[in-house]
């Protein structure tokens, strides 16, 4: 699974050809941060609060643009995006999504900004979903069943998949994961009655403080521990970095890692292959920031550690 980008929508424009660009609703990403019931994070102010903090005498106007009856402005998305730390690509492609929405009610053509969403989105076979949808599906072994069935000689036996997938998880588990996954339209049966994926590759949105993403990350993360203790060298490759780092170049440091994992993807992609490999990236910041006062009770401290050290010699 990738993870960039807004989330994906069911409900889409029907002027854009659908085979060659993302669906995206930009109603549905505004919603979710803006709605105290939206899906990133808990416990958010209510409308009007919002919407003051946001530069607004009155919560109308979000009112009308999260039903929308108005097309949010160049500046609204600027100071939506500079609130909720929304990155540059993320903003210029809201930006986009509006723009095209605005093109589409009028009747007017749209390919210029079609050609501009297809340049910051251009994996056409991956489908980034929407977090609350994700949720259902947010445990690593339904990414793994998934991708299981997709492999030469698959055998739909529950306990054959547990062994599979190294006992991790119970015929149980398996059982439940394809059953959610046949209800939600993941997988369906083909005439002869056999499993087939029904969807590609799933994205989810950077940014976003998603108890689901950080489910189905802890859950990968974990599976490689499992591996690191368990498993020859020759099954796993782990390794990491530590470097001094500039934080003001997070955004494009993330855009290089995106770049790594696509190239990686249409490189190492094998359709025919019956092994499922995960690759892992992990970038954090490794210490916090120590404010003056901080530093200087610390020096304070040392000081006078020192001095008593010399009394004591």
């Amino acid at each position: 699974m990738m993870n960039q980008e807004i989330p994906h929508s069911k409900t889409s424009s029907k002027k854009i050809n659908e085979a060659s660009l993302p669906s995206f609703n930009y109603l549905d990403f505004l919603n979710q941060y803006l709605r105290p019931t939206g899906s990133y994070g808990m416990g958010k102010p209510s409308l009007r609060e919002m919407a003051a903090d946001l530069g607004y005498n009155s919560p109308s106007i979000l009112t009308m643009i999260l039903k929308g009856q108005r097309f949010p402005s160049r500046t609204f998305i600027d100071q939506f995006c500079e609130y909720f730390k929304i990155n540059n690509t993320q903003k210029e492609l809201l930006h986009l999504l509006v723009n095209l929405e605005r093109k589409n009610s009028k009747g007017q053509d749209i390919s210029d900004i079609s050609n501009k969403i297809q340049r910051l989105m251009p994996d056409r076979h991956i489908d980034t979903v929407d977090v609350l949808w994700f949720k259902k599906v947010a445990g690593w072994h339904y990414t793994a069943i998934k991708n299981l069935i997709k492999t030469p000689y698959f055998i739909e036996d529950y306990d054959i998949i547990s062994r599979q997938l190294k006992n991790r998880v119970t015929p149980k588990q398996v059982k439940e994961a394809i059953d959610l996954l046949l209800e939600l339209e993941v997988i369906e049966r083909n005439s002869a009655g056999e499993l087939e994926v029904n969807t590609g590759s799933w994205r989810t949105p950077t940014g976003i403080n998603s108890s689901a993403i950080r489910k189905f990350h802890k859950g990968m993360i974990l599976e490689a521990l499992y591996s690191l203790e368990n498993e020859n060298a020759d099954r796993r490759f782990i390794s990491g970095l530590t470097l001094q780092f500039d934080t003001s170049q997070k955004e494009e440091a993330t855009a290089d890692i995106m770049q790594f994992l696509n190239d990686f993807n249409t490189k190492y992609y094998k359709k025919d292959s019956k092994h499922l490999g995960q690759l892992n990236i992990q970038f954090f910041r490794l210490n916090k920031d120590l404010n003056k006062e901080s530093i200087s009770l610390s020096s304070l401290k040392k000081s006078e550690k020192s001095d008593q050290e010399g009394m004591i010699q």
